[in-house]
């Protein structure tokens, strides 16, 4: 089943960040999804309920986008309510120093505690026990394209 036909048959909406709705919409492959594709601003909460069982009274939470620092558009979704604080990490790239001046992480001047961490990266595997600096990694593409022009 495709996404469109999920979000049609749920009446249900995909939240992204604002820039990644207009990447996605300047995509003919993608601009089907337009109706139901709601573009959050980042790092300002955007207050949200839904019901979570058909008896039960609506869950009501806050959502805030912050940056991941990954690619264009790419958010963690920070979500705060009764239960506690929960942060989805999605793929990043942020440096300590980074993650500092994210506001909504932090609270009293200290690291806002969290409930549950989702950590979603690609280099979540055994075979790669460090992720590469963007120094170490702009210095291999750097090596690589010289490679590569002296080859040619």
């Amino acid at each position: 089943e495709t996404l469109l036909c999920t979000l049609k048959k749920r009446n249900t909406n995909l939240f992204c960040s604002e820039v990644t709705k207009v990447l996605l919409l300047k995509n003919p492959e993608f601009t089907s999804l337009g109706p139901y594709l709601k573009g959050l601003p980042m790092e300002d909460p955007v207050a949200m309920s839904f019901d979570s069982l058909p008896d039960s009274k609506a869950l009501s939470f806050t959502v805030t986008l912050l940056p991941a620092g990954h690619c264009p558009g790419s958010v963690m979704f920070l979500f705060e309510g009764s239960r506690g604080a929960v942060l989805y990490t999605g793929d990043f790239r942020l440096s300590v120093e980074e993650t500092k001046r994210i506001h909504s992480l932090h609270s009293c001047g200290s690291v806002k505690n969290l409930s549950s961490l989702y950590l979603d990266t690609t280099f979540c595997h055994p075979k790669v026990p460090e992720i590469p600096s963007r120094e170490t990694t702009r210095d291999c593409v750097l090596k690589l394209i010289e490679k590569w022009l002296s080859a040619s």
